[in-house]
């Protein structure tokens, strides 16, 4: 997708001997100087908050100002351009042919296939800033103009339905995913391959519905376990084979309900189960929820977290109040999904190889970056949109290989740094720099974004923070094959088994999800995986299928308590489907499971 950019170092300047913006340096500098630790009032959540010296001093290190909006509403806003899991249709801006895309069509906002978009030199279409004028109404007028590309696939993949995609084979509605194979309904995996409804899972296979996971084989409605085999209703579990209903287990077999059986034993039960039938599995997940809500919950999920504070963090160093960082990020502040070489960033999230960075959302291979969405191999960008190997640029949208732009125009260096500083200045002035992109100009649909799947907000939150409010299935979104109301069918007709699915009675039928009053169809390879596999047919919409498994997981929004064991104070992060949960520290659950 282009050649890539050759970071060489940040290049922020804090004397002003040497800053290319002066006007804008000073201004800040006295801003900061009379920043104070205290409570201050977020005007969007009416809630409390209380700003330390830790904010600050990062404050200052990236050379941003102070903003009383909370911190969780400034990751819901960030997060609410996140893909989180979304599919709608879009039309060609010039041939109107359908494109799939995670772009909503009722936000306005164009998308271009991929490989066209990145045969195209968007450069021409520019605009002049204008002093005087709100400075994000004048980006949003060019959003309008420049199309965003429609997959953003990293690279190209082989008979699949992907987005954010790394090489997915043969795989339906996947999103950043490294090579899934065969598989349906996957977000943020790797190695997965004949699995389906799989969420930040470490190599799966022949598995259904597994969450937060590592090493899955044959096994189904797995969360929070690693190396599991043929088995089914697990939490908090690793080294398990052969069992079925289990929670808080190591290296065991046989397990059924909680309760260590035989070999025999186990058979007999099992023999008595039928996970073909979605009636049997509903009922099974009844009792698993309550397993889940009974059991003993360690403190965080996280291993090998030295210094950091959050959830879901491996192999990390120093991260506060960060979620899902791995493979070595540290010195991150309030980031989440950050991999790889990742470090010295605040308010980040999805960011993989980035570093010196504040404000960015889906960014790859960036360095002293700020407010920043979905841009790759990036250098000293601000309020750029799919930029990709561009540097020193300000505002721009959908360049390539370009430096010194500011709304797409190319300027002198000399030219760029003197008006790069007026606007700074003019946006410092009015509160608009230090703040990411208004959330009404996010190409998503807020409820089904990052902001709904791990930050923990509603259609509700959305409206207080300024998302866009619109029928999802507006503006032909969910394609002219579901439009048709006199072929739909209600989901309350879907087969009970897959034995009963038939394929010429269901492949592409409209059918309506009557509790969340959305429309959705049966591929012909999904029913073909349901029947091999006999899994029980899903009645539900495969969106809310994902955001109900991931809502049973922690998400990226921290509260303080204490352990119920030996009453030691304890940061941990929320949990929306199980808020009174027994809580151990992680010394107390340690020893928790060495009893067991």
């Amino acid at each position: 997708m282009g050649d890539k950019l050759t970071l060489v170092g940040p290049t922020w300047y804090n004397s002003f001997t040497m800053s290319k913006t002066p006007q804008f340096d000073k201004r800040l500098e006295q801003m900061l100087a009379d920043t104070k630790p205290g409570e201050r009032t977020c005007p969007l959540a009416n809630g409390k908050w209380q700003l330390d010296q830790e904010e600050i001093d990062w404050l200052k290190k990236m050379q941003v100002p102070a903003t009383d909006l909370a911190p969780l509403t400034r990751n819901r806003i960030m997060a609410g351009y996140m893909i989180g899991y979304q599919w709608w249709w879009q039309r060609h801006p010039a041939n109107k042919k359908p494109i799939l895309t995670y772009v909503h069509p009722a936000t306005k906002i164009k998308v271009l296939p991929d490989k066209e978009w990145f045969n195209q030199d968007f450069s021409s279409v520019n605009r002049k800033y204008e002093s005087g004028r709100p400075f994000f109404d004048q980006l949003h007028e060019l959003q309008l103009e420049v199309p965003l590309n429609a997959s953003r696939n990293s690279e190209v993949p082989e008979n699949s339905i992907a987005l954010n995609s790394y090489g997915d084979i043969n795989s339906y509605f996947t999103v950043l995913n490294d090579k899934c194979k065969n598989s349906f309904f996957c977000i943020w995996t790797g190695k997965v391959e004949e699995s389906t409804e799989i969420h930040n899972v470490e190599t799966a296979q022949r598995s259904v519905n597994v969450d937060d996971a590592a090493r899955i084989f044959n096994s189904r409605y797995i969360r929070d376990c690693n190396n599991i085999q043929s088995s089914a209703f697990l939490f908090l579990c690793s080294d398990i084979e052969m069992s079925f209903g289990a929670t808080n287990w190591k290296r065991k077999k046989y397990l059924f309900m909680n309760e260590r059986l035989s070999k025999e034993e186990y058979a007999e039960k099992m023999s008595e189960i039928n996970l073909r039938s979605r009636a049997e599995v509903e009922k099974y997940k009844e009792k698993f929820d309550q397993m889940m809500r009974e059991c003993v919950w360690p403190e965080k999920m996280s291993f090998d977290d030295e210094g950091s504070v959050g959830e879901y963090l491996f192999n990390t160093r120093n991260c506060k109040y960060c979620y899902q960082c791995v493979k070595a990020a540290r010195d991150l502040y309030r980031c989440s999904f950050v991999a790889q070489d990742t470090h010295d960033n605040a308010y980040c999230i999805s960011v993989y190889n980035v570093a010196d960075s504040y404000g960015c959302v889906d960014m790859s291979q960036g360095i002293n970056c700020r407010f920043c969405f979905s841009c790759n191999n990036a250098q000293d960008l601000e309020y750029c949109t799919a930029c990709y190997n561009c540097e020193n640029c300000f505002g721009c949208i959908g360049l390539q290989r370009k430096k010194f732009c500011i709304f797409n125009k190319e300027y002198s260096e000399e030219e760029y740094w003197k008006l790069v500083d007026q606007i700074k200045l003019q946006m410092l002035e009015v509160g608009e720099y230090g703040q990411f992109f208004p959330l009404k100009y996010s190409p998503c649909y807020f409820p089904q974004s990052g902001a709904a799947l791990y930050f923990g907000a509603d259609k509700e939150t959305g409206k207080k923070l300024g998302a866009l409010d619109f029928d999802p299935e507006s503006e032909g979104a969910i394609g002219e094959d579901l439009i048709d109301s006199s072929k739909t069918r209600s989901n309350k007709d879907i087969p009970d088994t897959a034995e009963e699915l038939d394929p010429e009675d269901w492949v592409g039928v409209p059918i309506m999800d009557e509790e969340h009053g959305r429309r959705f169809a049966f591929l012909k390879p999904e029913i073909e995986y349901y029947r091999k596999f006999n899994i029980a047919p899903p009645n539900c919409h495969p969106v809310y299928r994902m955001q109900n498994m991931i809502r049973r997981a922690n998400i990226a929004v921290f509260e303080e308590t204490k352990c119920d064991k030996c009453n030691t104070a304890l940061t941990v992060a929320k949990n929306l489907a199980f808020p009174q949960r027994k809580i151990y520290c992680k010394p107390c659950y340690r020893v928790y499971m060495e009893n067991r």
